[in-house]
């Protein structure tokens, strides 16, 4: 498992109604015919709603989001990511999300997280959990280990660890290089082990991408996690060998306002 990459941007996160970036040099009309003005925040990655947000939000019990439709997400002008806005955001216990988009929680004037904003991805019983658009389309795969050797763990903001070697001392995987993210986007998988009999193991799922984003304040006093999956281990034959999967890299966390506050993770 590996931990997420962190953004932080503390130097002024803009607050306006403007227009989204490539937009026509014109306001909008929405489906009853009046004009409207986007509503946009953000730095790392600008993020424009149709309509500013008009009440607050809050998480008072565990709860699951799909990002790829429906409440408590709105879209985004350009249907990039799944928003969740208002006033204030305060989240008090667990929201998890899962699904393509990425998870974007927008505030025109403060955040606070209490409980966790959870974007990992995990294995536990059954298939591997995926977190919010962990396993981005646009990773670079490593070279495939061979005869027995070791998955690699998945790269993204630093790069993966090599597979564990063959009883000859070969056959380990090797991991791609690492990259610099530049938009909101999750992680890289790790690579499947070999087999020269058995099954090897799948590799781990990455971590995947949530930003934060704040017209004032962010304070953390939980946790936002973006940590990737462990890889499967081997079902070794009886008299030959296969190895496991590697870890998949973590993901992207996106803190985005004019102060970081609070002692959490």
């Amino acid at each position: 498992m590996r931990w997420g990459l962190a953004i932080a941007v503390l130097t002024g996160c803009q607050f306006h109604h403007g227009l989204a970036p490539g937009a026509p040099d014109a306001p909008s009309d929405d489906a009853d015919g009046n004009t409207t003005q986007d509503t946009c925040l953000g730095s790392f990655v600008q993020v424009c709603l149709d309509h500013a947000p008009t009440a607050p939000f809050a998480v008072t019990m565990p709860t699951p989001v799909n990002t790829d439709g429906g409440a408590p997400c709105v879209d985004d002008t350009l249907h990039r990511f799944c928003v969740i806005a208002g006033t204030s955001i305060t989240i008090g216990s667990g929201l998890a999300a899962s699904g393509q988009k990425p998870l974007v929680l927008f505030s025109t004037s403060t955040i606070e997280i209490d409980g966790m904003v959870d974007v990992s991805s995990y294995t536990g019983v059954g298939p591997q959990h995926l977190g919010a658009a962990a396993n981005d389309a646009s990773c670079a795969h490593g070279v495939a280990p061979f005869a027995g050797g070791g998955g690699y763990g998945g790269s993204f903001g630093g790069a993966g660890g090599t597979g564990g070697e063959n009883s000859g001392g070969v056959g380990a995987g090797t991991p791609a290089a690492a990259v610099v993210p530049t938009a909101l986007r999750g992680g890289c998988a790790g690579g499947a082990g070999s087999t020269v009999g058995g099954t090897a193991g799948a590799g781990g799922s990455s971590g995947g991408a949530v930003a934060v984003i704040a017209a004032t304040t962010i304070t953390v006093m939980g946790a936002v996690d973006a940590s990737g999956a462990g890889g499967s281990g081997a079902v070794h034959a009886p008299t030959v060998g296969a190895a496991g999967g590697g870890g998949g890299s973590g993901g992207l966390i996106v803190i985005d306002g004019t102060a970081l506050l609070g002692t959490g993770k």
